[in-house]
């Protein structure tokens, strides 16, 4: 839960300035294997393997955007992975206008760091993948 907590405090003080460099701290939270699913809709839509890739898709993707903050609703752990349901608010350059998403993820923890995401649609699903019961 902790390096969970960790990065995505560490992503909202990034997102407040997002045309920045990424912070230092975050490579330290993923796994050098780490593998990032995106969203099927999401802009860029793929899978990104291993720290710099999944870094420099954030970067790319982000850097669209005046602002991104990530709120978590709910985290909670389920064996070695962690669901988290967030609401992701960002606000697209020239625009002003906020658009909130909301947001369910599934982490998988490895050696202490951030090893794979995996996107749901709802919290049942991410709850069902992670072998857990509502």
């Amino acid at each position: 839960m902790e390096v969970v907590r960790r990065a995505y405090e560490i992503f909202n003080r990034w997102g407040v300035h997002p045309e920045e460099q990424t912070n230092p701290e975050m490579p330290a939270l993923l796994h050098p294997e780490v593998e990032f699913h995106t969203h099927p809709t999401a802009p860029e839509a793929g899978v990104y393997r291993g720290r710099d890739a999944v870094i420099e898709y954030h970067e790319n993707v982000f850097r669209q955007f005046e602002s991104v903050r990530v709120e978590v609703e709910e985290a909670f752990p389920a064996g070695d992975c962690v669901v988290l349901i967030t609401h992701q608010h960002t606000v697209p350059r020239g625009s002003g206008a906020e658009i909130m998403q909301h947001v369910v993820d599934l982490w998988t923890i490895r050696d202490g760091m951030l090893a794979k995401r995996v996107p749901f649609a709802t919290r049942a699903e991410a709850v069902e993948a992670a072998g857990l019961s509502e």
